[in-house]
């Protein structure tokens, strides 16, 4: 009982503290500054899903981690300190996401019309009624998108979008310019292994079955309207608005239409932020429970001197530049600079679609010959989502620690550049125009010069053998999972390859075999 009591009060009360005070101010900022004075514009899911999700890593490796030392989460040669702090986050950000979703319904306004054409002569609001409306179903309009996802890509995603004009009434049909539209979205998911024409009949019979649902409905029978957000299904209608061949110059506000009465708009939103939280911090509470104190760390805590936390800081140094390793964290920062610009325009959290990485610089072959060069540049820097953009980011680590100290910070980024821009060029040249993004030719490249290196004894005597076998092993294991896998560059990857292999026996042939001195931390130094 003294125990349990002890990880009450220096774990489970400081964390339900912090957990409590962030719930709290997440949800006053995304209130003040998204959804009431609308200075940020940025996708919905990213506030209400993603930033929730991860933001909370922030308070948990600061003040959280630490206390999470006081318990014996090492069994042998199992440390499940990382799965913990993966953990807390998650505690901490479940109801904080489902807070959102309820601010996002609970503070829209409503206002109610007689028509439609009164729209812009009141203030912009999230909910709207009408007295009477007429759809113009004759000049309805779609767009269709399609993506992959899955760990292989497995799942091919199709998604169709469809709107119709809505008029004061059928008087107006004759107008070129309207002011609102109603939008349909749907989506279904099929096996991405499946040939072009499968998917292509898969796509016609989906098609149709949508179209067979519109025509089921009174589209001018609802209850109240709902103004899409900034979403991924708003851009996507957005887009089937503008190939409108009537009304595509009409700046329009698009709605759901709602058939359920306002009263039930919010849903069961409210109390589920409260069970969410107890659910997930009763849970925390059991997993507390399930491991025992560490006497050691618990007297070294209750001293006053705190926990030492020699992971965190060997982690933080990975993207610290210090003397010997500098270009790779800069690297790191541009990449995830990147990421978040394609994220805050309009770009998925998880995944980003082939027109948004277009506008951003992918490597497209019918827009390089077009004389956007840059192209093969800026797409290395440019990844299509969280896990595309993580895995390289983390072999760069792997082969930035070993090469940069190696080669010198000048001769490091001339070499990385070189391999984007080769393994951009070998992508073009092997397939048709495909979209290709991503800094895993480069990456790549990189391995093949340290194959070379470690052949060459570069790396130093004692570990050679070891660096080679890890590399030939990393490089064997990506070849073959990008040959089982559609969607992969593997040109890109087998080009960015073998200029790596070129470039590392010119850089080897003035060498000569020395030891290497693996990078320090600066708390080390």
């Amino acid at each position: 009982m003294n125990n349990f009591n002890k990880k009450l009060r220096h774990i489970y009360f400081p964390f339900l503290g912090i957990s409590i005070a962030f719930l709290l101010v997440y949800s006053f900022l995304n209130w003040v500054f998204v959804i009431q004075l609308k200075s940020i514009s940025v996708h919905e899911d990213i506030v209400n899903i993603w930033v929730p999700l991860f933001l909370p890593l922030i308070p948990v490796l600061i003040w959280v981690r630490p206390r999470l030392r006081l318990l014996q989460l090492k069994t042998g040669s199992r440390d499940f300190l990382f799965f913990y702090t993966f953990a807390a986050s998650i505690v901490m950000g479940t109801p904080v996401s489902v807070a959102q979703h309820y601010l996002l319904t609970a503070t829209g306004k409503m206002t109610h019309l007689k028509n439609i054409g009164e729209i812009d002569k009141h203030e912009e609001t999230k909910y709207y009624t009408l007295k009477s409306c007429f759809i113009d179903k004759a000049h309805g309009s779609a767009y269709a998108s399609f993506d992959v996802s899955g760990k292989h890509s497995q799942d091919f995603n199709m998604h169709l979008y469809v709107v119709y004009p809505m008029l004061e009434n059928a008087g107006h049909v004759m107008d070129s310019t309207c002011k609102a539209a109603i939008g349909f979205t749907w989506r279904k998911t099929i096996k991405n292994s499946l040939s072009d024409a499968a998917k292509d009949q898969e796509y016609g019979q989906f098609a149709r079955e949508c179209q067979a649902e519109i025509d089921s409905r009174q589209l001018d029978v609802f209850e109240y309207l709902d103004r899409v957000g900034n979403s991924a299904d708003g851009d996507g209608l957005a887009e089937a608005f503008r190939r409108n061949e009537k009304y595509r110059n009409s700046q329009v506000s698009i709605f759901y239409a709602v058939c359920e009465p306002f009263e039930n708009h919010n849903g069961h939103k409210l109390p589920w932020i409260f069970y969410s939280f107890l659910i997930v911090h009763a849970v925390w509470l059991i997993m507390l429970v399930a491991v025992k104190l560490s006497k050691y760390q618990l007297s070294f805590f209750e001293s006053g001197k705190g926990t030492e936390d020699r992971d965190l800081k060997e982690f933080i140094g990975y993207f610290k530049p210090v003397k010997d390793y500098t270009i790779t964290p800069i690297l790191i920062f541009i990449n995830l600079l990147f990421a978040l610009l394609v994220c805050f325009s309009g770009g998925g959290f998880m995944y980003t679609d082939n027109e948004m990485l277009i506008k951003w610089g992918a490597n497209y072959e019918p827009l390089v010959e077009q004389g956007q060069y840059w192209r093969l540049l800026t797409a290395a820097f440019l990844h299509g989502g969280l896990l595309h953009l993580f895995m390289n980011m983390a072999f760069l680590i792997v082969a930035g620690t070993v090469l940069e100290p190696l080669l010198g910070k000048f001769k490091f980024l001339m070499v990385y550049l070189l391999l984007a821009l080769l393994a951009s060029c070998c992508s073009l040249w092997w397939y048709d125009p495909v979209l290709s993004v991503g800094a895993s030719g480069a990456v790549f490249g990189l391995f093949g010069v340290l194959v070379v290196f470690a052949m060459a004894g570069i790396t130093g005597p004692e570990n050679s053998w070891e660096i080679l076998f890890g590399t030939v092993l990393f490089i064997a294991y990506n070849l073959l999972l990008g040959l089982a896998t559609k969607g992969v560059d593997n040109a890109g990857h087998i080009g960015g390859l073998s200029a790596g292999i070129f470039i590392g026996v010119i850089l080897a042939i003035p060498k000569t075999p020395l030891t290497v001195k693996y990078r320090k931390a600066d708390w080390e130094d």
